[in-house]
């Protein structure tokens, strides 16, 4: 879902990824989200907030569900958005983790993601 009214934007997801059978291990099916809240200051830069969370079934190795997999994750995300020149854009978001409830031992920690969009 996307909302535009200059200089304001937001947009919403939601992805169901479904793992097939791989070489002796299947990932569990997993849906993730995201949320954002996006000002437009100038032409050519952005700044965004949002948030993006994961909930994902256990990992299925030889039969069995790993138990220290699969859970539900929160993050917050601010970013940036730059358009360097036409057609071309760069993101700049920090991923920080402010809900865990995962299986077993594992821990998400914070994230720097950079993305380049160029229209061809």
């Amino acid at each position: 879902y996307g909302f535009f009214a200059d200089p304001w934007s937001a947009y919403a997801r939601v992805r169901v990824l479904v793992p097939t059978e791989g070489f002796g291990a299947r990932g569990g099916v997993a849906v993730l989200g995201s949320a954002l809240v996006q000002r437009q200051l100038w032409s050519w830069l952005a700044v965004r907030a949002g948030i993006d969370a994961r909930g994902d079934r256990p990992l299925v190795e030889d039969g069995r569900e790993d138990p220290d997999s699969g859970g539900f994750v929160l993050f917050a995300s601010p970013e940036l958005v730059v358009q360097p020149w036409t057609d071309a854009v760069v993101q700049a978001a920090l991923r920080w983790p402010i809900v865990q409830a995962l299986r077993g031992e594992q821990r998400e920690g914070p994230m720097v993601t950079l993305g380049v969009v160029h229209d061809i």
